[in-house]
């Protein structure tokens, strides 16, 4: 791992080249928006500096590569996101994703994370209401 933009996107060196990984079937607040820079650290800390297992799934219109990551323990890493309370289920990119959709719950009832917000707002609302401004 080189960087960690937020808490769904990071960059790996590989032969010489650095490339942007964008984590599949989350969603996690922005920079700038409440809980954003603490799901940034929470990414950190679960990617760390060891390598990392990539099932890539293809490419957004950032050119970044979306991939099912898997740390040096072999903990899925958008699943622990979305169970520690730290993303969200991004159900329109991740719909068969129905273990995402349980541990959101899970997350969401015992308040984990942005979950202590009476309402917390999606980051896809919130780059909306950023754009307006």
């Amino acid at each position: 791992m080189e960087s960690v933009s937020d808490g769904d996107t990071f960059s790996v060196g590989y032969g010489g080249e650095t490339f942007w990984i964008r984590l599949a079937g989350i969603d996690a607040p922005e920079k700038g928006q409440p809980y954003g820079e603490i799901s940034r650290t929470i990414l950190s800390g679960l990617i760390g500096e060891g390598e990392v297992q990539l099932v890539p799934l293809g490419s957004d219109k950032y050119k970044r590569t979306v991939a099912y990551v898997f740390n040096r323990e072999g903990i899925e890493v958008s699943a622990r996101m979305v169970h520690s309370g730290a993303a969200w289920w991004y159900r329109d990119y991740a719909e068969n994703r129905k273990d995402l959709e349980a541990l959101q719950a899970d997350a969401r009832s015992a308040r984990r994370g942005l979950w202590v917000e009476k309402a917390p707002i999606p980051p896809w609302q919130w780059r909306g209401s950023q754009r307006k401004k």
